[in-house]
């Protein structure tokens, strides 16, 4: 029986299409042409990730229109209970930056992956990054902000909050936070990733609030760099883009600490690293001295069964993905992003318990690639083949001429041992008197007497 999908042409023509959450983008298209360019020999793979956001993604998804999902947040429970094959994995670790906006520091102020302290950056307590969220700071010079910038006391101007208009995952990581920041308050902090309504309004965002709602992720960026003394968050990388300085966060073992690699690989090492079933996690106010407290996994959304159609697409998947996630280069990529690659430790559970749960057509996916692999390197060893095969048929008629040459050895030692042991009959004489026996040398003797007696 044939592996379904498997085809012996030296090219197949895949197509991936898939979209959701605008977080992780600037790292997937980037990865688009690295693993274009690693299957070229092979495969022509035209990849296709669309930034939308996460919930028409999941629509997508679920309609048929796209292959895998790019979430920010855990799927809800109903979505499990109706969709047994559904499967989330992490792809890396992206850091929360707080930017801002403030005359005072701005000329001062270090952006992103600048590296150092940035001690002339805006520091901000998580009670802090607290108040302002929630609208109990609502000016520059707040006591509570002045004590640990103390530029910022002659600063007498209101907070604008600039927040995602539409439902955003670092609108999901940031309330994470915020709420594991206010556990021990009396009014604990909301999780929510929704924005505002098309008008403008905030669906979740308290009242409060002077805020601003911007459309994705560019949207917001440039409404930070265009307006003096607002706030916001975003992905570490945009807002390095942008030109806009991030505030250092003073985490719970009291460091400070900024959105860098480094800082979101130690929120990764110090939380547990099981995931579970679900392959999901917080990383939110994480312990450990370098730990950043605003960071969160971006996720793949994929079926782990297909039973339709051939299994070339899911092949290509597991190979995508296998690769990007373990790759130096692909691995460098999210690293210059400012973000961080998954550890080892919580890589072997997606390997394990996502990429080597996918089947097809009642398949292991992993068992088809190994087979098409072998096919693969055999097409681009083609100076093999003739070799093999004349190797074969040498050892054939190496073995056929050996068993020849041992059977007419048999034959011949056969034949002389019969041979050996025949008696002719008319050499032999059976004398008449019982028990006695003449050899052919007395028979002879006798007669050639009797002769010379009879001619005298």
């Amino acid at each position: 029986m044939g592996s379904p999908g498997l085809c012996l042409s030296t090219k197949t023509k895949v197509m991936i299409q898939a979209g959701g959450s605008s977080l992780p983008s600037n790292v997937y298209r980037i990865w688009k042409p690295v693993y274009q360019a690693y299957r070229s020999k092979y495969s022509d793979v035209d990849l296709s990730y669309q930034s939308i956001d996460s919930r028409d993604g999941i629509k997508r998804f679920k309609a048929g229109l796209f292959d895998y999902v790019g979430l920010d947040e855990d799927l809800t429970d109903a979505d499990y209970a109706n969709h047994s094959d559904y499967q989330l994995f992490p792809s890396f670790a992206v850091p929360i930056a707080i930017a801002y906006n403030i005359p005072e520091i701005f000329s001062t102020s270090e952006v992103p992956g600048s590296g150092g302290n940035a001690l002339k950056n805006l520091n901000l307590t998580r009670d802090n990054l607290l108040g302002i969220f929630s609208g109990s700071i609502r000016f520059w010079n707040d006591s509570q902000l002045v004590l640990n910038n103390s530029v910022l006391e002659k600063v007498n101007e209101a907070i604008i909050v600039a927040v995602r208009k539409d439902a955003s995952g670092t609108t999901g990581i940031l309330t994470k936070a915020l709420a594991a920041f206010s556990v021990d308050s009396s009014k604990p902090f909301e999780v929510f990733s929704e924005g505002c309504t098309k008008t403008g309004i905030p669906l979740k965002w308290s009242s409060a609030l002077k805020v601003h709602c911007a459309a994705q992720t560019r949207g917001l960026s440039a409404y930070l760099m265009n307006t003096k003394y607002s706030i916001g968050y975003i992905g570490s990388s945009e807002a390095r883009d942008a030109l806009l300085p991030d505030a250092r966060i003073l985490n719970r073992d009291n460091n400070w600490v900024r959105p860098t690699v480094e800082t979101t690989q130690a929120a990764m090492d110090n939380l547990s690293t099981d995931l579970g079933a679900r392959l999901t996690g917080s990383l939110v106010n994480a312990p450990g001295f370098e730990s950043y407290p605003i960071a969160g996994y971006t996720y793949i959304l994929i079926r782990r069964t297909i039973t339709t159609g051939n299994c070339t697409s899911a092949m290509e998947l597991y190979r995508m993905f296998s690769f990007l996630l373990d790759s130096r280069l692909a691995k460098s990529i999210v690293t210059d992003l400012i973000n961080a690659p998954l550890s080892g430790m919580v890589l072997k559970q997606v390997k394990k318990h996502a990429l080597s749960e996918m089947r097809c057509q009642g398949e292991a996916v992993s068992e088809l690639v190994a087979v098409r692999t072998s096919i693969e390197n055999g097409s681009y060893d083609a100076w093999k083949v003739p070799v093999i095969v004349l190797s074969a048929l040498f050892g054939v008629a190496l073995i056929v001429l050996t068993v020849f040459l041992l059977y007419v050895k048999y034959k011949q030692n056969r034949s002389a041992l019969r041979n050996a042991f025949v008696i002719r009959l008319n050499v032999v004489e059976t004398a008449k008197s019982v028990g006695s026996l003449y050899t052919v040398a007395s028979a002879n003797t006798s007669k050639n007497n009797n002769s010379k007696t009879q001619n005298p």
